[in-house]
C-alpha cells in the first residue's frame, strides 16, 4: 500500500492501472473480499500485515487465509488442551476452591458472622480430608439399588461387620443396614448430643473418639473408639469425627 492505495503487483493487467496505481473501482469484488479477509486475520491473529512473504494471486491470498485459520485452531487445541490436562492433575484443588467459594458466597449473602463462616470453612476443609470432596450420597442416587448397596458394602461393611453385635448377621441385614447410613463430620469440641436429648440415631464412629462428659463439660467420664453408640431409633448416621482431640 503506499500513499493509501494498493499497489499493482506484476501480473495485474494494466487496464486497471490509474497513474500506475490500482484502483478499487478496477479491482474484481470477490478479490477485494480475500484480499480484506487476509488483512483481518492477518492483524487479528497478531501475524502483521505485511511481514513475511507477501501473497501475489488470489490462490495465494486463500491458502495464506487456509493456513491462518488451521495455525489458530492448532494453537487453540493445543492450549485448551495443556488447560484441561492442568485442571484434570488439580482436580482435587479445583473442586475444594470451588466449594470454598460458595461457602463464602452463602455467608456474605446471609451476613453470617465472621466466627460461624470461618466455622464452615474449616467444616469444609476437614470434610475435604475426609472425602476428597466426594459426596456418595449424591453419587449413588442415580444409581440402582442393587448397586448403591454394592457400593455401599464396599465402603462400610467392615465397619458394621466389627460390632460385635452384628457380626452374627446374614449378608442381606448387613446389605439393608448400610443402606440406611448416612455421613456426618464432627469437628474437634463439636457436641455430638446432649444427656436428655430426644433419642433419633445410633452412630458408628469410623475415626477419631468420642468423650462422655458431665453437664458442665469438665469431667470426662469415658472416651469411645470405633465403637457403636446404641440410641432408642432405627435411623442411622455414620460419624466420620466426633470430639475429634
Amino acid at each position: 500500500m503506499v500513499n493509501g492505495t494498493y499497489e499493482m503487483t506484476d501480473e495485474c493487467d494494466a487496464s486497471r492501472r490509474v497513474n500506475g496505481q490500482l484502483t478499487v473501482d478496477h479491482v474484481d469484488v470477490g478479490e477485494r473480499y480475500t484480499h480484506s479477509l487476509y488483512w483481518a486475520l492477518a492483524t487479528t491473529s497478531s501475524l502483521g500485515f505485511g511481514n513475511g512473504p507477501k501473497p501475489t494471486s488470489v490462490v495465494e491470498y486463500l491458502f495464506a487465509i487456509g493456513c491462518q485459520v488451521a495455525g489458530a485452531i492448532l494453537y487453540a487445541t493445543i492450549f485448551g488442551n495443556v488447560a484441561q490436562l492442568i485442571q484434570k492433575i488439580d482436580a482435587q484443588g479445583v473442586r475444594f476452591r470451588q466449594q470454598q467459594e460458595r461457602i463464602s458466597e452463602f455467608a456474605n449473602f446471609h451476613r453470617l458472622p465472621s466466627q460461624l463462616s470461618a466455622k464452615l470453612h474449616a467444616y469444609n476443609r476437614f470434610l475435604f480430608a475426609v472425602n476428597r470432596g466426594f459426596d456418595v450420597g449424591e453419587i449413588s442416587a442415580a444409581l440402582p439399588e442393587n448397586l448403591q448397596q454394592q457400593v455401599l458394602l464396599q465402603m462400610h461393611e467392615k465397619l458394621v461387620r466389627s460390632v460385635p453385635l452384628f457380626q452374627a448377621c446374614d449378608d442381606s441385614f448387613i446389605g439393608a443396614l448400610v443402606m440406611m447410613l448416612k455421613p456426618q463430620v464432627l469437628l474437634r469440641n463439636d457436641i455430638c448430643f446432649r444427656a436428655g436429648e430426644r433419642s433419633r440415631e445410633t452412630f458408628f464412629v469410623q475415626a477419631g473418639r468420642l468423650e462422655v462428659l458431665d453437664q458442665s463439660e469438665t469431667i470426662v467420664y469415658t472416651t469411645l473408639y470405633s465403637v457403636l453408640l446404641l440410641r432408642a431409633h432405627c435411623l442411622l448416621a455414620f460419624l466420620s469425627m466426633a470430639r475429634q482431640t
